[in-house]
């Protein structure tokens, strides 16, 4: 007798699982999110700034905003500017114009009083320091 050779089954044609590239696609949409809106322009500069018991919020778009790091080093609006730049940048802002001095916490005490004293001589009356909420 002769023997009839095995039956193989085929495959069933190839198909893509959707659910598992939805996991893909929110996941990779998460990360895309998180990375794109949790860094601010305000946290590029490596500054460690005191902490207050009670913190008022000063962001504005029309606001000047000067940094000092721990290394002397200066900027204006997040653009590194030398200190003789600054006194006639600074004046050609409107007197009214909100100023914040974000300084580290280790500065020295008369680095932003020369700061607070140049805003003052440039016309920019309305001067607060940053810090951060200790709360």
């Amino acid at each position: 007798m002769k023997q009839r050779p095995p039956v193989i089954k085929k495959f069933p044609p190839p198909r893509i699982e959707i659910i598992n590239l939805i996991d893909v696609l929110i996941t990779l949409v998460a990360f895309f999110l998180l990375t794109m809106v949790l860094p601010e322009n305000r946290g590029q500069l490596e500054i460690e700034l005191p902490r207050a018991e009670q913190a008022l919020s000063t962001a504005s778009a029309k606001e000047v905003v000067l940094e000092l790091t721990v290394g002397h080093e200066l900027f204006l609006n997040s653009r590194p500017v030398a200190r003789e730049e600054l006194p006639p940048l600074l004046s050609g802002y409107p007197p009214d114009t909100p100023t914040v001095i974000r300084a580290d916490r280790d500065c020295q005490y008369q680095e932003i009083i020369d700061l607070l004293d140049l805003c003052a001589r440039s016309g920019l009356h309305r001067v607060a320091l940053a810090v951060k909420d200790g709360g």
